[in-house]
């Protein structure tokens, strides 16, 4: 089996890293031909995602590593599952990592970018994109992940749910100056799931839906009507076969609705209260404004109110 190192590559890239933490040497010693050992897949994994935690951030958008580290998560999501906790686990790790990887990028915009670009419609190097674009992908091919020769294969269906996941994740982990931005991938998911013929992967659109109305909560406001259209719209469907994962995303769908009408009768609610604030103190000023002080100061009859 070759090293890692080895690898003519990536060499340049493995001799700007001396300063990065020891933990991404391990990960990064694993060989390329297919390891069978679920405790050097976790191990691996749980190096990666120590690195992420520790300069996540901008930091982490910019260090030369930093696509090694990707393309590497990415192999490890590709791996076949083969119902092992552990390899569960890293797979698990790199969704976590991927979507703390996106929380940076998108803090790091908010920050120091005045002018932003839609996440939908971001190009390059961007983790967001990225995700996306694998998540809705409905080509029979892609570029895979495989450190060192990139090739054309087919795409995995669970790569893609994996994908879905990391949304998810990052649904909840983003911060709160983030959540109007991230919140641009809705209509992106709205549209993918019309067209989209896969249970699982409509399955996962309706899960990445409800997460985002959940954990977004006001910002997905702007998206509120179409949320609601295109979940009525399922709901009316009728099948032709009553398969449990039909009623499965009849339910899928409801949740998404109950979770966006709460949000919007919690908006109404405040908004209401803020009305009656606001007509309680043009109430108060108008009595003011009738009243005549100056009488009321020559007769003595004016009183403060405590």
């Amino acid at each position: 089996m070759t090293d890692l190192f080895q690898n003519p590559k990536i060499k340049s890239t493995m001799s700007k890293t001396s300063k990065m933490p020891l933990e991404l040497g391990s990960a990064l010693s694993i060989d390329r031909e297919p390891v069978n050992d679920p405790e050097i897949r976790t191990q691996a994994l749980e190096a990666i995602y120590l690195i992420s935690l520790q300069v996540r951030g901008s930091k982490s958008l910019y260090h030369p590593s930093v696509h090694v580290i990707r393309r590497m998560i990415e192999t490890v999501l590709l791996w076949p599952c083969l119902n092992s906790d552990s390899v569960s686990k890293a797979q698990h790790g790199c969704i976590d990592c991927l979507a703390l990887m996106i929380c940076a990028e998108l803090q790091a915009e908010e920050d120091f970018i005045p002018k932003r670009t839609s996440v939908v419609r971001k190009k390059g190097n961007s983790v967001v994109s990225y995700v996306i674009n694998q998540f809705f992908n409905d080509k029979e091919s892609t570029s895979t992940p495989e450190l060192g020769d990139e090739s054309i294969v087919a795409v995995p269906l669970s790569f893609r749910v994996c994908m879905g996941n990391v949304l998810i994740s990052a649904f909840q982990k983003i911060s709160e100056s983030c959540k109007k931005q991230f919140a641009e991938v809705i209509p992106s998911v709205l549209h993918s799931v019309k067209f989209e013929k896969k249970s699982d992967i409509i399955a996962a659109c309706i899960q990445v839906l409800f997460s985002a109305v959940y954990h977004l909560r006001s910002a997905v406001l702007p998206y509120a009507s179409d949320l609601l259209k295109v979940s009525l719209k399922a709901l009316r469907k009728k099948s032709d076969k009553l398969s449990f994962l039909f009623h499965k995303q009849e339910l899928q769908w409801m949740k998404v609705m109950n979770s966006e009408l709460n949000h919007e009768m919690e908006c109404l609610k405040n908004e209401n209260e803020q009305l009656i604030k606001q007509l309680e103190n043009s109430k108060a000023l108008n009595n003011l404004q009738q009243r005549n002080f100056i009488e009321e100061i020559q007769k003595g009859e004016l009183k403060w109110e405590t």
